[in-house]
């Protein structure tokens, strides 16, 4: 579905400034003096001045659905030769919009840092055609009243309970700070996206934030809460869905599914293995149901007790989080998940007894699975304790962290 963030009514120059220090309200700007000036020029595409723009100065975290209208000493109409000019006082951070009346061309500045009681000259700023921005949100993060925005302008979408896939258009080219999803009167927002490039001309597919954590059949654990906890300090956000209610569509806009050491016990098809979206598994059990290892138990797959320490065979990959050699994972003896990959798969780590037992393994998308059909999308196996195990040491969370960036396209 396309859906045009309103707010986008005609073509867009956003410039990212600061004068000394910070906002003294995150929504509103504060006029200056007459030495405290902002000035500059909007030009189009084809040099000549952007007659009769409107140019808006916003707050950087200003809310369009609920901070309210802009001050009209902020609004300017750009003269005949493009010109426009405020007086913004000292200690303000401001966002500059300009609006050339077409629609058809837009530009974005940021980071601009003039000093106070000086005058501030932008120059000259060239539009180009926008660009567009593609964002899936998982159904369960999605319900009636939800919206999207962009902090620091007048751009907002409403998104119906329902839609999961949408677009964003006519976005000026350059670096989107944050895009945010907030639902109505529920404190704070979920970042859909932040650095988001924006290229003039061409769309671009916004990377998933969103992690699906398969459970058993019952409330989540501290472990879980845990892994859920630690995802978050990534800047993802863990839903979690039991493995007897999970459908298909449970994954549209899911950028990772994690199935945990926990869910063996119910984890009984094999309705995940053909997903095109990466795959995080740490049961052995598993680990042949999606076609990481051989069938046979204690040959293909297994579980050693009595661990601490792993060895790392390969550290120049991401998965080795830096590490190398021999590596303590845990800080007293623990059971680890291990598996006998295909030659299809990267071997990163192994049980310093038993090196045939793989204890961090990953496919590349398109390497061959073990029944000679290739990965769907990037699979990583591990040792993972870190569900079973209340104190898992700092080790065992580099390496967790590494192998969920790498899975995700890190």
């Amino acid at each position: 579905m396309k859906f045009q963030l309103r707010g986008w009514l005609d073509g867009i120059f956003v410039a990212a400034l600061t004068l000394w220090g910070c906002s003294k309200n995150p929504d509103r700007l504060e006029e200056g003096s007459s030495s405290e000036t902002v000035i500059g020029k909007v030009m189009l595409p084809d040099g000549n001045p952007a007659v009769g723009a409107r140019v808006r100065l916003i707050s950087p975290d200003y809310n369009p659905v609920v901070d309210g209208s802009l001050t009209e000493s902020f609004i300017d109409t750009a003269d005949a030769d493009g010109t426009f000019s405020f007086h913004v006082g000292a200690g303000n951070v401001f966002n500059l919009e300009a609006s050339d009346g077409s629609g058809q061309n837009r530009v974005l500045l940021r980071g601009t840092s003039p000093q106070a009681l000086k005058p501030v000259d932008l120059g000259v700023v060239r539009l180009s055609s926008p660009g567009s921005v593609r964002i899936s949100i998982p159904r369960q993060k999605v319900a009636q009243g939800d919206y999207v925005y962009i902090p620091g302008t007048l751009e907002y979408a409403l998104v119906d309970s329902g839609m999961t896939s949408f677009s964003l258009d006519n976005i000026p080219e350059n670096l989107i700070p944050e895009i945010r999803l907030v639902r109505p009167n529920v404190p704070g927002y979920s970042v859909l996206g932040d650095s988001v490039p924006v290229t003039s001309g061409k769309s671009f597919s916004l990377p998933s934030h969103f992690v699906l954590l398969v459970i058993p059949n019952r409330v989540p654990s501290a472990g879980e809460q845990a892994v859920a906890d630690r995802l978050s300090g990534l800047g993802l956000i863990t839903l979690m869905v039991q493995d007897s209610v999970f459908a298909p569509v449970d994954t549209v806009g899911i950028g990772l599914m994690m199935i945990p050491s926990s869910v063996h016990a119910e984890f009984s098809s094999d309705k995940f293995r053909d997903f095109t979206l990466p795959v995080h598994v740490s049961d052995p059990t598993v680990f042949p149901r999606m076609q990481m290892t051989g069938p046979t138990n204690a040959v293909d797959y297994g579980r050693v007790t009595n661990k601490t320490d792993l060895q790392i065979m390969l550290p120049s990959h991401p998965l080795a989080a830096g590490f190398s050699g021999m590596v303590t994972v845990s800080p007293t003896p623990v059971e680890f998940k291990w598996g006998n990959p295909p030659s299809g798969a990267v071997v990163i780590a192994v049980d310093p007894l038993a090196a045939q037992h793989a204890l961090i393994f990953a496919f590349e998308k398109g390497a061959l699975l073990y029944d000679g059909t290739a990965a769907p999308a990037r699979r990583v196996g591990m040792f993972m304790h870190l569900i079973d195990t209340p104190q898992p040491n700092a080790n065992s969370w580099k390496l967790f962290d590494a192998s969920v960036r790498w899975a995700m396209g890190g």
